[in-house]
């Protein structure tokens, strides 16, 4: 495939760790190449800064952006700013993507004619690297779906720049920025989309993170309720809110972890393969 629609990557990194490495490696081996591979180093460390500075030299058509400690989604912002392409695609540093993940996606974005694209993909646990859910996207979604659950995994995102502008920017919030940018998109713009039903990308799940952690602390809900009232939502109506979309949690994660697993293989990432792909 030719090179006449480039696209651009966007990766923030915050931490020095080791599978940031593979997630940059996923993303050079892609069949169709990039313009330009953005990375917002976001820390207040200037050493730690340095250090991943240092582990990029090889990154061909690179662009290097500190910041300090600002969060994922105001470091995405800022990639998206220092972007040039007309397509832009979201990598997160501790993600996969399969080596066809953008030839393809671009594919039936384009076909579509659309101006957005998400994938499914497969959840991973960082420390064994064992499966944990699928989350298979098969539908085009409305915003009812975004209240209900939100199949979009940020790194599965391939999407035209121009959706961003002065009047629609990557959420700053602290937790849950891809979320209220998600639906921000959906509200506002109510975008054509593409969805590429085939699993072409690893999302690694840390113990840590709030969807980990969602049945075990409040912090979840508490995330959630935060992000609905940022989103516009009276006081009242986003501890409703809230509430309902964590009861859906229920039956999403359930279909996730055991129904999405009889579905027939992915044509791309197999459950077979998946520790093939954490290998330097």
């Amino acid at each position: 495939m030719g090179n006449n629609n480039q696209y651009d990557i966007i990766m923030p990194i915050g931490h020095d760790q080791d599978i940031t490495k593979l997630s940059i490696n996923s993303a050079l081996n892609q069949t169709h190449l990039y313009k330009n591979f953005i990375f917002i180093i976001d820390t207040k460390s200037d050493i730690e800064a340095n250090n991943i500075k240092n582990k990029l030299n090889h990154v061909e058509r690179s662009i290097i952006i500190k910041t300090n400690r600002v969060g994922q989604g105001a470091a995405r912002q800022a990639g998206i700013k220092a972007a040039s392409s007309e397509f832009i695609a979201f990598l997160d540093s501790d993600d996969i993507w399969h080596p066809r993940k953008i030839e393809l996606q671009l594919n039936q974005l384009q076909k579509e004619k659309a101006d957005f694209s998400f994938c499914s993909y497969k959840a991973i646990e960082h420390n064994n690297k064992l499966l944990l859910f699928n989350v298979h996207c098969k539908k085009k979604i409305s915003l009812r779906d975004l209240l209900i659950s939100c199949p979009i995994g940020t790194s599965t995102v391939l999407c035209k720049k121009k959706i961003f502008n002065e009047n629609l920017m990557f959420s700053d919030s602290r937790k849950r920025c891809d979320y209220i940018t998600w639906f921000k998109i959906w509200r506002d713009l109510k975008p054509k989309h593409s969805v590429f039903s085939e699993y072409a990308v690893l999302i690694i799940k840390h113990s840590n993170s709030i969807s980990s952690r969602y049945w075990t602390s409040t912090s979840g809900y508490f995330s959630m309720q935060k992000a609905f009232k940022s989103l516009g939502f009276y006081p009242f109506f986003s501890y409703v809110y809230a509430f309902l979309y964590s009861l859906f949690q229920i039956i999403v994660k359930i279909k996730r972890k055991y129904f999405n697993r009889l579905l027939k293989n992915s044509k791309l990432i197999k459950n077979s393969d998946i520790k093939h792909y954490f290998k330097n």
